[in-house]
């Protein structure tokens, strides 16, 4: 594969295809879902499938970053598009432009006190599922029989974490 962009920093912008190798990628969910599962029934090994998932994970934080870097110029074109009254992309992907408010309820004393008291409630649900966790045997408590939990499902997870 090509660098992406040479060193010459008389190079200011480059083409889509040379920075995004992803551009060939389907645009409907049926096909990437098709996509994915024949290249995952192509990975033969287990060292293989460990390796493609560190290579995902380098891929999701490399994506986060780019959308990150890209969006505002991305949106100014997609209003600018909208106002055209285009609302899909020549590939058929539809496109809207949505305003999000962000409110600050600093100002409300009452909601102040409800977040704090959220807060407090959630600690104390928390440190009581910690006490229920290392309940052994049922116990009274203030007259009332506490049982320990069952556990109702238990499964691995991978978690990745990619070096600063």
């Amino acid at each position: 594969m090509k660098p992406i962009a040479k060193s010459d920093v008389r190079r200011k912008t480059a083409k889509v295809s040379e920075l995004l190798p992803l551009r060939s990628i389907p645009l409907n969910k049926s096909a990437l879902a098709e996509l994915a599962s024949n290249y995952a029934g192509f990975i033969r090994t287990d060292s293989d499938k460990f390796a493609l998932l560190v290579a995902i994970k380098a891929t999701e934080e490399y994506l986060k970053i780019l959308k990150a870097a890209i969006m505002m110029r991305a949106l100014a074109y997609a209003e600018s598009q909208r106002t055209n009254g285009i609302h899909a992309t020549e590939t058929g992907v539809k496109f809207s432009v949505r305003l999000e408010s962000e409110w600050d309820f600093s100002r409300d004393a009452k909601h102040t006190q409800l977040v704090a008291e959220v807060e407090r409630t959630k600690s104390l649900l928390k440190a009581r599922e910690e006490f229920l966790k290392k309940l052994v045997l049922p116990v009274t408590e203030e007259g009332v029989e506490v049982f320990p939990p069952v556990i109702s499902e238990s499964k691995s997870s991978l978690a990745i974490t990619l070096p600063v």
